[in-house]
């Protein structure tokens, strides 16, 4: 619910990025009934090796929302880690808990 936002992405995404941009802010005006200013940051890019994504940051620069591709499937990894373990090594027996 920020009025102002500014989007990094890779300089290759770029017009990709601007495009992306703008079907956002006209949903996201249609849906919270006040304007919004995206700023894509042209002077900052992404690694040119990283698989894609974005990162949000908002008006103030204090909220920072990493959407990259790479901190995708770390976070995948870290929630999916403990069911895996279970499918090949099967139940602990000497885990006590299970919370």
């Amino acid at each position: 619910m920020e009025e102002k936002v500014s989007v990094k992405g890779r300089k290759q995404d770029l017009e990709l990025l601007k495009e992306a941009a703008k079907t956002a802010k006209t949903h996201f005006e249609e849906t919270a009934k006040f304007e919004v200013e995206i700023n894509i940051i042209e002077s900052d890019f992404l690694n040119e090796s990283s698989a894609g994504g974005v990162i949000i940051i908002n008006g103030t620069g204090k909220i920072e929302v990493n959407n990259t591709l790479g901190e995708r499937l770390q976070l995948l990894s870290e929630t999916a880690l403990p069911a895996v373990r279970l499918e090949l090594f099967g139940p602990s027996e000497t885990r006590k808990f299970f919370d």
